[in-house]
C-alpha cells in the first residue's frame, strides 16, 4: 500500500486509524515472516499487501485482544493459500528443485510434508504458535509470551510440551516403519 494511500485511507476512517498505525509499524516483520515461507520477496509483499486489505475492508480486529498474533497468523494463512494456488515446485533439503528427481524421491519429499502437517496438527493451537513463532520464526521467548499474553513458564512449558510431541510422533513414525 503506498504511503500516500494509506494517508488518506487512514484520514476516511478514524476508528481504524491507531491499529493500521501500529500494523504498518510491523509491515517488515510481516513480510520477513511471508518471505520465510514464500522465499520470495515479491510474492511476500504481494500477499502481505493482500492481507491488508482483507483486514482493512473486513474490520477484522475489533473483538481480537491480541492483534499481531492474529496478525501474524492472518499472514501465514494467507501464504499458505498463496502456496496451494501457485503449486511450488518441490524442493529438497537442501533447496533444490526436484525437478529431474525419480517420483519415489517426490513421494518421499511430500510425505515428509504431510507428516509434518499431521504432527503439527496434532498439537494444541498454543503449542503450535509458540513452536512456530520460537523455531520457525527465531522469536525470543520474552517476546512470545508478550505476543501471546501469557507468561515467560508458560511459553516454555508448551514448547517444551511441543517439542517432545513432534519427538515422540516422528519417532513413532519411523519405529512403524521399520
Amino acid at each position: 500500500m503506498s504511503q500516500k494511500y494509506f494517508s488518506i485511507v487512514l484520514l476516511i476512517n478514524k476508528p481504524k486509524n491507531r491499529f493500521l498505525k501500529e500494523l504498518s509499524l510491523i509491515r517488515e516483520k510481516f513480510i520477513r515472516f511471508a518471505m520465510r515461507m514464500l522465499s520470495d520477496k515479491n510474492d511476500a509483499e504481494d500477499v502481505v499487501q493482500d492481507f491488508y486489505e482483507k483486514i482493512w475492508r473486513k474490520d477484522l480486529f475489533a473483538e481480537v485482544k491480541n492483534k499481531e498474533a492474529f496478525a501474524m497468523k492472518m499472514v501465514r494463512n494467507a501464504c499458505l493459500d498463496f502456496l496451494r494456488k501457485k503449486q511450488l515446485t518441490i524442493v529438497s533439503d537442501n533447496n533444490e528443485p526436484l525437478l529431474e528427481a525419480d517420483p519415489q524421491q517426490l513421494l518421499e519429499v511430500s510425505e515428509g510434508y504431510r507428516l509434518l502437517d499431521k504432527i503439527l496438527a496434532g498439537l494444541s493451537e498454543k503449542q503450535r504458535t509458540v513452536f512456530h513463532l520460537r523455531d520457525i520464526e527465531g522469536y525470543e521467548l520474552e517476546k512470545i509470551a508478550e505476543v501471546l499474553e501469557i507468561t515467560n513458564e508458560a511459553v516454555r512449558a508448551n514448547l517444551s510440551r511441543a517439542r517432545k510431541q513432534i519427538r515422540e510422533a516422528y519417532q513413532k513414525y519411523r519405529d512403524d516403519e521399520r
